[in-house]
């Protein structure tokens, strides 16, 4: 049996997730939405680019009709736009990103601290009115519908939720009880590395510039840190919107003592080399976020620290890994403990080896084929 899958993409950098669907009976066609990308029709049979518009959108929905599967990345306006516009028999699964419920719960993914940050730079309610007409009034004027609606129909009409956690999942599903079925994203290609560097002294902090990492909490942490061993704090400061809020982290990071803020964008070798060498890595996110930076650091046996509200935490530890919670970094900072003992070391990899033969793409295809036979829809 030969399926054929399509996959949307608005954003270049997740289009290498086409390699988890490789298969002799799957055929892949990536389709990327873009004003930025040059395309090249001729280099890659199996990609196609197009700019944004709405006459473009009606190629790619009729193109996609033409397919069994249809993988949308994100479940944005243009990605709601044309899930909401396939026929019924096509199956859609949405390969769940986090912003696009985690933005509607606030309460629950900022610190006090980053909250506080966020309602200085606050917009009056008349600002914000004016600001909210503008843009529905783009959007009814552009596609004849606003994103809150295409959101909520293609929310129910998406056949599978596609994330990393079965946790994650039942902890949102409590939020929002119409999410389709959950479809396990393959985690078979993180593997641990045998030729690791020795560990610096150095502790990568954050992902990104997003107030999602509630960095001031850290940068709290680390101003409070003080000790004759010499510990390196890199700060990854290198994509995300610069506003506000990041010039206020900006500025309290610039305090600390022995950090360097990251702003260069890195490569993937590069970006791998970081983790090889770093002895910890922190990030405070309240949310499921970072997961790239995560799997990397289990790769490279880094110590990891995250926060105990973070739903990834709690899965982790469940899955059998040695995972640190941030209440502890200030002491174990003071006394030194900022690597991962041989025994963990140990521990986790043996844990990794099982993590991904239980997470396999095998199992992945498999599901996809029966969605396709109808024996598990």
């Amino acid at each position: 049996m030969s399926i054929r899958i399509a996959h949307i993409h608005t954003d270049k950098k997740f289009l290498y997730a086409i390699e988890r669907f490789r298969n002799i009976n799957i055929y892949n066609l990536n389709i990327l939405i873009s004003n930025c990308y040059k395309y090249d029709k001729n280099k890659n049979r199996d990609f196609i680019a197009f700019k944004y518009s709405t006459n473009n959108l009606k190629k790619i929905i009729n193109l996609c009709n033409q397919f069994d599967i249809v993988v949308i990345y994100d479940l944005n306006l243009i990605n709601s736009y044309i899930s909401n516009r396939l026929k019924p028999s096509i199956k859609i699964i949405w390969r769940f990103f986090g912003l696009e419920l985690y933005s509607k719960m606030p309460d629950y993914v900022y610190s006090s601290l980053t909250a506080s940050v966020l309602d200085k730079n606050q917009k009056s309610y008349l600002q914000s009115k004016v600001l909210e007409f503008w843009s529905v009034s783009k959007q009814l004027l552009k596609y004849r519908s606003t994103f809150k609606k295409e959101f909520n129909e293609a929310i129910r009409k998406v056949n599978y939720f596609c994330g990393v956690s079965d946790m994650e999942y039942e902890f949102l599903k409590n939020e929002y009880s119409y999410l389709p079925k959950f479809l396990q994203w393959p985690l078979s290609h993180i593997e641990p590395l045998n030729n690791i560097e020795k560990k610096m002294n150095q502790i990568i902090i954050g992902n990104n510039r997003s107030a999602y990492n509630n960095h001031l909490n850290i940068l709290e942490i680390l101003g409070n840190y003080s000790s004759v061993y010499k510990i390196q704090f890199l700060l990854l400061f290198n994509y995300g919107q610069n506003n506000y809020y990041s010039n206020i982290v900006r500025e309290k990071a610039q305090a600390i003592k022995d950090l360097t803020i990251l702003e260069d964008f890195l490569s993937r070798e590069d970006f791998s080399t970081l983790y090889a060498t770093a002895s910890a890595f922190v990030m405070n996110g309240y949310r499921q976020m970072a997961l790239g930076n995560i799997f990397e650091a289990l790769s490279n046996d880094v110590k990891i620290y995250l926060n105990k509200r973070n739903i990834i935490y709690e899965w982790l530890i469940r899955e059998g890994f040695k995972i640190f919670s941030i209440d502890n970094l200030l002491e174990d900072l003071k006394e030194q403990k900022i690597q991962l003992s041989e025994q963990d070391v140990i521990h986790n990899r043996k844990i990794l080896n099982k993590f991904t033969q239980k997470y396999n793409e095998k199992d992945f295809h498999q599901n996809i084929f029966k969605m396709i036979t109808n024996i598990d829809s």
